[in-house]
């Protein structure tokens, strides 16, 4: 009885050494955002404080509209409202103008994430310049 009881525990001791998992995934990723480091970003230092550009991420459309999508994080606990702005610019460095361009107001709440998607307002635009200013409180 003392043997069948060392077997069973040497069996069952085995089984629950060894490392393998059970894991499924696709052995090809998609759906990876390409995240850039940007100084493209102007954000006012009051705002700063609380909302974080956790970062950036760029792509094209098939038409060949630029399309970026900025990630913000909220820091605190309370939501925070702002306007944003975007300016796009032309391979030379113009500003591309846009019945578009004017500030939009939005907020995020606390502790959350909020992804801000652009799409560019031409095909020729090449680069872009993002303004964040927190809202006055009235």
């Amino acid at each position: 009885m003392i043997a069948a009881a060392l077997l069973t525990a040497s069996l069952l001791s085995e089984g629950c050494a060894t490392k393998s998992m059970n894991t499924v995934q696709n052995a090809q990723t998609e759906g990876i955002p390409l995240m850039v480091a940007d100084q493209r970003i102007l954000t006012d230092p009051s705002l700063s404080r609380s909302v974080y550009i956790v970062g950036v991420n760029e792509a094209y459309t098939e038409d060949g509209y630029r399309k970026v999508q900025v990630q913000l994080y909220n820091r605190t606990r309370r939501v925070k409202s702002f306007t944003y702005r975007v300016e796009w610019y032309d391979k030379d460095g113009m500003l591309i103008g846009s019945p578009l361009d004017h500030r939009t107001p939005t907020q995020i709440e606390g502790g959350q994430r909020k992804s801000i998607p652009i799409l560019a307002t031409s095909p020729k635009a090449v680069d872009f310049r993002f303004t964040f200013m927190e809202s006055l409180k009235k």
